[in-house]
């Protein structure tokens, strides 16, 4: 027997997003936690005289389950929570926000932990937000960085809190964020370490607060339209996320150093495209094969003595130059992994990266995508590979990237530090800067100089 589907069905589900098209062919129910889940932020609060009617409103809920000594500590920390519960609503309605029940994550100090945050009242408060009906719930947890699924609690406003927030008025104004720390020391288990300040800690701080204030003067946008649209559906992104921080690993400051924390950071890069500064069109230069030009300089050698002005080292003899963009994903990864993970999920990890980027590429509604190479390919590009760049084999599988990582963000930070003596705005993405297409040729000769003022043998190409 033929089925038919009515027209006004087909009118309707083409005026659906992506993700209202997902639930509608039974893809996604629209309940399954995300990797795009906002993690809890411990420094986000209300303010305002309805944002805190609101939180008493929610305290009555919990009168007999708390002691009026602790009254102050709940209703500070409850505050918290439904500021966190607010902002990711406001991003996207179907985000959760996830956060831990460990006391070792939460730490005794205003350097990490501006609310003073802990982990008795959070469980106790949450548990009861969820007794109570106040928020939805899942503990399904997809942990992007580690590659390993875990249980992660999280939660999201139900209808009930909805309804709150609009009887009490709450707008983004009702949302503050308390200074945090910008110089920041992971230890090996990524977790926050205490250190004591150094004038080397005390100078990153004070030019990134010099930084953070140029950005924060800056008119910075991202014009729309319905592909960009489309992106951030699926890609949502926090635009109220708009300073910097510099992140150290494995316990020591000459690791990683890297700048987090804007919203433009965790974009595409033909996303970014479409950012405007101060409502004047941009460009994006960036170092080409900074980590490669980086290991050649430790080995006192320049790659273009050895291999010719015209060579790319991400342009493998024998493979198509249209693939250097996959190629440069296996060297990459291959130089932050460490020797365990070379057979465990490398490869794995370049495919899924792969299939990401093409994901990002067809919302944005760019036709040309990458091949994903098979675990093969994946091998041979990477003995190329080592035929072509002898030099620097050995640091393949050694986890070298936070070495590089580290040296990359001194040389990002001498460049930030010489726009924002100009009053010029710049906004860095890891080894690339935007700037205002005026000052392209600008920002061009100072990251030249910067790389020469570093000692560096092999000095990148800027693109």
């Amino acid at each position: 027997m033929a089925s038919f589907v009515s027209t006004d069905f087909i009118s309707k589900f083409m005026s659906m997003t992506q993700r209202e098209k997902m639930i509608a062919i039974g893809q996604i129910t629209g309940y399954e936690p995300s990797k795009d889940d906002q993690e809890f932020n411990i420094a986000l609060t209300l303010v305002g005289k309805n944002a805190w009617r609101l939180v008493d409103r929610v305290m009555l809920d919990f009168k007999s389950k708390r002691t009026d000594k602790y009254h102050k500590l709940y209703r500070d920390q409850l505050g918290v929570i439904l500021a966190n519960l607010y902002e990711t609503y406001s991003i996207q309605d179907y985000l959760f926000t996830y956060y831990s029940k460990s006391n070792s994550d939460y730490k005794e100090t205003t350097r990490y932990n501006p609310n003073k945050i802990s982990a008795r009242p959070l469980r106790f408060l949450a548990d009861s937000l969820i007794k109570h009906g106040w928020v939805g719930t899942s503990q399904w947890f997809y942990d992007e960085n580690n590659k390993e699924n875990r249980w992660c609690s999280r939660m999201r406003p139900s209808k009930k809190l909805i309804q709150a927030f609009k009887k009490f008025k709450i707008t983004p104004k009702c949302i503050y964020r308390k200074p945090m720390e910008y110089i920041r020391l992971k230890d090996s288990k990524k977790r926050l370490e205490e250190y004591e300040n150094t004038p080397v800690t005390n100078l990153m701080r004070n030019r990134l607060s010099a930084y953070n204030s140029l950005i924060f003067q800056t008119n910075i946008r991202l014009k729309r339209s319905k592909k960009i649209n489309e992106y951030l559906e699926l890609k949502p992104t926090n635009f109220n996320d708009t300073e910097y921080y510099r992140v150290f690993n494995g316990g020591s400051f000459e690791l990683g150093g890297r700048f987090y924390g804007p919203w433009w950071v965790t974009l595409s890069k033909d996303a970014r495209g479409n950012i405007t500064l101060n409502g004047e069109k941009t460009i994006e230069l960036d170092y080409s094969s900074i980590g490669i030009h980086l290991l050649y300089s430790q080995e006192n050698l320049n790659y273009y003595d050895l291999n010719g002005n015209n060579s790319d080292p991400y342009t493998l003899k024998g493979i198509d130059p249209e693939e250097r963009e996959v190629n440069k994903k296996i060297i990459t990864f291959a130089l932050n992994m460490s020797p365990e993970d070379r057979h465990r999920k490398f490869v794995y990890t370049v495919r899924k990266k792969i299939k990401k980027t093409n994901d990002e590429r067809s919302i944005l509604g760019i036709k040309k995508l990458l091949k994903v190479p098979t675990p093969r390919e994946v091998h041979k590009r990477l003995r190329i590979f080592k035929k072509e760049n002898v030099p620097i084999e050995h640091y393949l599988f050694t986890g070298v990237g936070t070495k590089l990582q580290f040296k990359d963000s001194c040389i990002a930070e001498s460049v930030i530090e010489r726009m924002v003596s100009m009053r010029i705005p710049v906004l860095v993405v890891h080894d690339s800067f935007i700037v205002q297409y005026r000052n392209r040729e600008l920002l061009r000769g100072l990251m030249n100089d910067v790389c020469i003022e570093h000692k560096l043998r092999s000095i990148p190409l800027i693109k």
